[in-house]
């Protein structure tokens, strides 16, 4: 575990939520409202593609304003480098979640009416996982998505990188593992999410 990086002047660490090789989240106050800030981890600093991924996550974010994920609330660079705050969701990820048929139902629609937004506007997410889906609690939950690192604003937009597989190999589609992520889509998304509903499954 690497030791983690403040948050921007401003905001007070509350308790860490990730501590990843590529990147760090910190549940963080600002005043008296609690925000999620997230940083690429130190390991990470140095490499171009943490600075790329907290750019990607932000613009995705900007233009979903919160609809089928958590809102931005800043995103800049300081002496710690690349950051991106956003409002804090009480819930627990899908991958938190113990299989229960009576709830699976409610949960599905939930996911994939979340997914169905972030698409409407043009997001493409690139890496639906359970780890990647922030669930509310409730009987009829909500559901977030998280980590746009790996979005594309369009399916025609060019992919940067070097080819390198980076996301979730569990959950992804097949041309989108061979690709490096560079074939993600609509399409791709939604294959993922039935991955991650087969019955074989834990959540």
């Amino acid at each position: 575990m690497f030791p983690f990086r403040p948050p921007p002047d401003g905001f007070e660490i509350v308790l860490p939520l990730a501590g990843g090789p590529y990147f760090h989240v910190l549940l963080v106050t600002h005043g008296d409202v609690r925000h999620v800030a997230k940083r690429p981890s130190p390991r990470f600093a140095d490499d171009p593609r943490g600075a790329r991924m907290v750019a990607n996550e932000a613009s995705a974010l900007r233009r979903l304003g919160g609809r089928g994920a958590p809102t931005l609330v800043a995103t800049g660079d300081d002496a710690h480098g690349p950051y991106l705050i956003t409002d804090w969701i009480d819930g627990m990820s899908l991958s938190s979640f113990v299989h229960d048929a009576r709830l699976f139902r409610a949960r599905a629609r939930a996911v994939f009416a979340a997914l169905a937004e972030i698409h409407a506007h043009g997001v493409v997410h690139g890496d639906p996982s359970p780890s990647n889906v922030l669930m509310t609690k409730d009987r009829e939950p909500t559901a977030l998505f998280l980590d746009f690192g790996l979005s594309r604003l369009t399916v025609d937009e060019r992919s940067e990188g070097d080819g390198a597989f980076a996301g979730t190999l569990a959950y992804a589609a097949p041309e989108v593992a061979i690709s490096g992520g560079r074939a993600s889509s609509f399409a791709s998304d939604v294959l993922s999410l039935i991955h991650i509903s087969e019955p074989t499954r834990p959540y």
